[in-house]
């Protein structure tokens, strides 16, 4: 798995979210960033986006999130994770993209994809080597899907933040 920079002290949960996010992105690539963003923060070039982690709850780095967004011309995702998301804290996506910024969920579809969905709203974001992907279309058809898919992301979050190999 792809590791964030080891030379920046940021929690072990953090450590966890970045690494994650550079799972999914199969990105290595990767700049140190600031503007304001938590502590570790990266920019994966090739795919256009800014990944962040933070145990702080919205709307904390609101600010910063769209500031990175508007300076990197990159989307901007920074990942609310608490301080125990593998029991305790739900963990959310705060996701900066043209003018808007909006909150999302971890999603895993039963083809293996995985997408950041709408808490609110009506945007869904398909997360690919190449960047986030939008869709108005919502990639579960039924309320049974949207549990199974969030359940397995959040299986997902749990192995990595208790240092367990991902299924």
């Amino acid at each position: 798995m792809n590791k964030p920079n080891p030379d920046v002290a940021i929690s072990s949960v953090s450590h966890s979210m970045i690494s994650l996010m550079l799972m999914l992105f199969e990105r290595a690539e990767v700049e140190p960033l600031g503007h304001g963003l938590p502590q570790g923060s990266l920019l994966l070039p090739a795919a256009t986006v800014v990944i962040a982690a933070t145990p702080c709850a919205p709307p904390a780095f609101d600010r910063a999130v769209l500031k990175a967004h508007q300076e990197e011309s990159a989307d901007v995702i920074l990942v609310h994770h608490g301080f125990f998301p593998e029991v305790l804290d739900e963990v959310l996506f705060s996701v900066a993209r043209g003018a808007t910024l909006s909150r999302h969920r971890l999603f895993i579809d039963r083809g293996r994809r995985t997408w950041l969905v709408a808490v609110q709203g009506r945007v869904h974001y398909l997360i690919t080597r190449d960047g986030l992907l939008g869709s108005y279309v919502a990639p579960y058809g039924s309320d049974e899907d949207r549990s199974a898919g969030l359940c397995a992301a959040a299986k997902l979050i749990a192995a990595l933040t208790l240092g367990k190999e991902a299924a």
